[in-house]
Order: structure tokens, then sequence, then C-alpha cells
């Protein structure tokens, strides 16, 4: 059997599986069965990801008990690609793992509804609320295709946007977005950038219904100040700043009520003002010197007496030179 949707996209049934081909080559295979695509409305573009994200036993056994027979299955994928198509491929119309994939193979074969649409729909579904459509879009590189203001404004809300995008330009860095920092545990050890990775112009935020969750930033001669804009991200809960030999840190007044966490990074010599008073809220904080870059790391009075005085109200407070 085989139904052909438009000049680029055919479904084949084979072995009673049904086959996407993309310009008459083998392309991928239909897994699930959406039978309401009819009731799914094009504003919620959460719908079919969120009915998927029951996860692949309860959709196999909601399958299994309607007992759908492959070539009813068949004409059901037939439908949703048909429709999607016909929505000039409105990703709320259709599984994000399937959409994607088939969206960045049109855009390759000289598609231009294709080539129009896609930034788009991967900007609005970058703002998802179902965590594992958000993993698949950064894993797979799909935020990749954007640029730095058009990834910043699809993640986040307008203010914090502007915000990130100042601390960008200050500090000559692009910043790429990630689903949280545990993820870059496969790039970093410990989440610790080594002195080696600081120039690599690759620094990351993490985002969540539009805020600023995590950070970090490098302060270094060209850079020495840590922008005023940070003080815009007010959901901000993880800081990380690596510093880079700066001498001493000019002083700043940002004050941010939600960071409950904070790490700082020092290599070559660093002196540390008073800054963890800007955040009243932390629950822990680490400070590092790099033992094998000479860190000579300096608190001042002030510093020390602040942080003695909430060592006790920390639940996780470390002062390590690094190796």
């Amino acid at each position: 059997m085989e139904f052909q949707v438009n000049e680029y996209i055919t479904l084949k049934l084979e072995e009673e599986k049904t086959i996407i081909y993309m310009v008459d080559e083998k392309f991928i295979q239909c897994k699930f069965v959406i039978f309401n695509i009819d009731s799914v409305s094009l504003e919620n573009t959460e719908a079919i990801d969120e009915l998927l994200n029951l996860g692949v036993s309860d959709l196999n056994d909601d399958v299994d008990n309607i007992k759908v027979s492959p070539k009813e299955r068949f004409w059901v994928h037939c439908s949703s690609l048909q429709a999607w198509s016909e929505h000039k491929y409105n990703t709320a119309l259709l599984d994000s793992y399937l959409a994607f994939p088939i969206l960045k193979k049109l855009t390759e074969v000289g598609d231009v509804n294709a080539q129009r649409v896609f930034k788009e729909e991967i900007a609005k579904k970058l703002r998802s609320k179902v965590p594992q459509v958000l993993r698949f879009l950064l894993r797979e590189g799909y935020a990749t295709y954007l640029d730095q203001e058009e990834l910043l404004f699809s993640t986040l809300n307008d203010k914090e946007a502007e915000a990130v995008l100042e601390i960008s330009r200050s500090t000559n860095y692009r910043y790429y977005l990630i689903f949280d920092f545990d993820d870059l545990r496969e790039f970093f050890v410990d989440i610790y950038r080594g002195y080696d990775d600081l120039h690599d112009s690759k620094y990351y935020y993490s985002a969540f219904n539009g805020n600023a969750n995590e950070i970090e930033i490098l302060l270094d001669k060209k850079h020495p100040f840590i922008p005023e804009s940070l003080g815009d991200l007010n959901h901000l809960r993880r800081f990380y700043l690596y510093i880079d030999n700066v001498g001493e840190v000019p002083e700043f007044s940002i004050y941010l009520e939600s960071l409950t966490h904070l790490k700082i990074f020092c290599f070559g010599k660093v002196i540390l003002p008073n800054i963890i008073n800007y955040f009243p809220n932390l629950k822990s904080l680490d400070i590092y010197g790099d033992i094998s870059g000479l860190t000579h790391l300096e608190i001042d009075d002030a510093g020390i007496e602040f942080i003695n005085k909430i060592t006790h109200s920390l639940k996780n407070v470390i002062f390590k030179m690094r190796i």
C-alpha cells in the first residue's frame, strides 16, 4: 500500500510497518498512532507531545486494546501526515520526534514551505513544557539553527532575553541553551570548566517557562565587570562565575533574592569583594582555586566575616584549591 502526502513525502506499508519515504528514499518509520488528530487545537502546541509523554508502553497498550490492524494504522498515519502538510507543517499536529527530522530533511531537499517554517517551529517548541521534547531538540542540535537573538527571544521573556543578550555582548561570548547544568557533566567534570575551556567562546544558560534558571559568566582582563543586566534575571537559581586573573574584582550592586546556588572558580590572582552579600537566600556556596594555575585567592575581611556568619545557615559551603 502506498499514499503520497505531497511531492516530497510518500508513505508505504511494508511488512506491516508504515515507512516514510522522502523523495523516493526510505527515511523513517512511523511508530505511534494518534486517533484524535481532528480534535487537536492548533493553538495547543503541546497537545500531541503531551499525549506521547504518557510513554511508549502506555501507547502500545492502548493500540493493542483497540486492536488496530496494520492497514488501519497505515491510514491513520497517512491522515496525520496529510493534515500536517496541509497546515504548513505546524508541529502542534505531529509528534516532535517525527516532525523535526522530517522538517529538517524537507529543508535539505528544497521544500520551500519547510524552509519557511523550520526555524519558526524550532523557536516555538523550545518553550516546550514537555521535558522530553526540550531534551530531544537540544541533544539533536536543533537550537543551533537559531542565531543568538532568535534563541534568546524564543526561550526567555523579552526582559530576560535582553539581559542575557547584553551579557553576551559585554563578555563577547555566545550563549547556548541546555536543559539544565547537570547535562554539562558530559563536557565538564562536576560541572567544572577547566582553564583550557574558559576561552572556547561557548557559554550556557538554562531556561524554564520564559525565565533563565542557570547561567555562567567569565570575567577576564578584557571584561572584568559583572554585567549589571544579571540583576534582571529575577528567577535565576544557579550562578557559575569564572574569574581569570583579574586581580581585584570590581564591586557591584546586583541584588538577586532568587539565587540559591553560587559557584566561583578562580584562576590566577583573584581578590574577591564581599559579593555574596547581594545573594541573601543562598543555600550553597562553592569557591574554587586552581593549584595548577597558581591561584592567588584573597577574600577581604568583610567577606570573611560574612562567610563565617552565613556558614551556619547554608546547607553547603565549600572552599577548595582544585588540582
